[in-house]
């Protein structure tokens, strides 16, 4: 015969934090590539847009970040508008500090905040 201990007050379990998403839409071409915009939330939670962006994932996760909501450790996924494939994943506070290159090779490279340049009119 096997006795179980069970303690008495067992700690109680922390639901995860949600998912966030960063939904993508193809916007326009610009001088300087693709431009998109991005709706992210958590669940049903709406957390923020981004209107225009080179790399809508990465800024994405600055503009999650910078709500101070959700931890560094929370799992953040890219996907395009009308569907639920995963085309990029990460952890915020890993995602929030990268760009992409612009360089020879297209890569992620980590990011530094530059003065805000005016976009071309195209």
């Amino acid at each position: 015969m096997v006795t179980r201990v069970r303690p008495a007050n067992p700690a109680p379990r922390q639901a995860p934090p949600p998912e966030l998403r960063v939904t993508i839409r193809f916007r326009r071409y610009a001088s300087t590539g693709p431009r998109y915009s991005a709706v992210i939330t958590a669940g049903d939670q709406h957390v923020g847009d981004v209107e225009s962006s080179r790399v809508p994932f990465c800024d994405g996760a600055r503009v999650a970040k910078a709500t101070g909501l959700f931890p560094d450790s929370t799992r953040i996924v890219m996907v395009r508008e009308n569907s639920d494939v995963v085309a990029l994943h990460g952890e915020l506070g890993r995602v929030a500090e990268l760009t992409v290159s612009e360089n020879i090779s297209h890569r992620f490279v980590p990011y530094q905040a530059r003065p805000e340049i005016e976009e071309d009119e195209a």
